[in-house]
């Protein structure tokens, strides 16, 4: 696997981090287990804040780089969702002795089925960014709608829901709340985040409580597995290689997490990756505010090849 094709080990990351908010601890454990996996799939709406830090090599090709995120979401109306995230990443690639490196400020919205994208910052040494940049520049720090047959296929998940499919997420919520997908390894006692008290964990997955969910899920959605699958889907626990979770005392909210994720070379990969993720969260179940950005322009980059002419005031390439 190059380093250029990393985004597939850091969306298991990522995947590695939800599941962690759903996870417990010890009042003893396996009672803040039981409360905090139902609490955490009752949430509804919250803040969250993450940095996340990536560093790679293979064969001399290099990644380094850092981000921060800021994540808003409501679900509050099942039927839909609202989500707002913000990143600022800035950092370096080697490919080929080649360095590229530079820094991307971008926001996002996701209101009303209708996606919102402003770029605020772009700057790169990386020369077939820089020869577009007339066009970039033009929409340099404006929001704009994307349209629908542009979205990420994700995204599409986020849209208007279907009862059946509220009903199926229901019972997804109950397959997680019923199924030990996490081990307490030690306790670090109590700490206090953000003015909330909390129970300090570290944990491990747990690849037989992972396997079952993943076949019970396939069932419920629609999407049975075969065995081969089901034994893939716990490959995660080899590269989660550290795991610690801070659980509100009171309320047994996620209130932090942080994850080492770890793929050391090998005669298969022939690659070192390290991606640390630290992420605080807030305002459950709180009204968080996320409205659609006023005077969006609709954005539609088919147009252009098809034909539909470049915006006005476009500068010859």
């Amino acid at each position: 696997m190059k380093i250029k094709n990393f985004l597939p080990k850091l969306i298991v990351l990522m995947v590695s981090a939800v599941l962690l908010t759903s996870c417990g601890g010890t009042k003893p454990s396996n009672e803040v287990m039981s409360k905090f996996k139902q609490v955490v799939s009752d949430i509804q709406s919250g803040d969250m804040n993450a940095k996340v830090a990536i560093k790679g090599n293979e064969d001399g090709d290099k990644i380094d780089i850092n981000a921060d995120l800021g994540i808003k979401f409501d679900r509050k109306d099942e039927l839909k969702t609202k989500l707002a995230v913000d990143i600022d990443l800035e950092g370096e690639v080697l490919i080929q002795e080649a360095p590229i490196s530079g820094k991307l400020e971008i926001s996002t919205r996701f209101v009303d089925d209708i996606f919102y994208l402003n770029l605020e910052t772009l700057e790169t040494n990386d020369e077939n960014i820089k020869q577009m940049e007339p066009f970039i520049n033009m929409y340099k720090g404006k929001w704009l709608s994307l349209a629908k047959e542009m979205l990420p296929v994700d995204l599409e998940k986020l849209e208007t829901k279907t009862a059946e499919e509220v009903a199926i997420e229901k019972q997804l919520k109950k397959l997680f709340v019923s199924t030990k997908m996490f081990d307490v390894v030690k306790d670090h006692g109590t700490e206090t985040i953000n003015g909330n008290k909390t129970y300090h964990y570290e944990v491990k997955l747990n690849e037989e409580g992972i396997k079952k969910y993943t076949k019970e899920a396939g069932i419920i959605t629609g999407n049975e597995l075969t065995e081969l699958e089901i034994e893939e889907s716990a490959e995660i626990v080899d590269y989660v290689k550290n795991a610690e979770i801070w659980v509100g005392a009171k309320d047994f909210n996620p209130y932090k997490v942080i994850i080492t994720f770890e793929e050391t070379k090998t005669e298969d990969t022939k690659m070192d990756m390290e991606i640390e993720l630290e992420m605080e969260a807030n305002s459950f179940n709180e009204d968080v505010e996320i409205e659609a950005p006023e005077g969006a322009e609709e954005f539609n980059p088919l147009q252009l090849i098809m034909g539909g002419g470049m915006p006005e005031g476009m500068p010859e390439l």
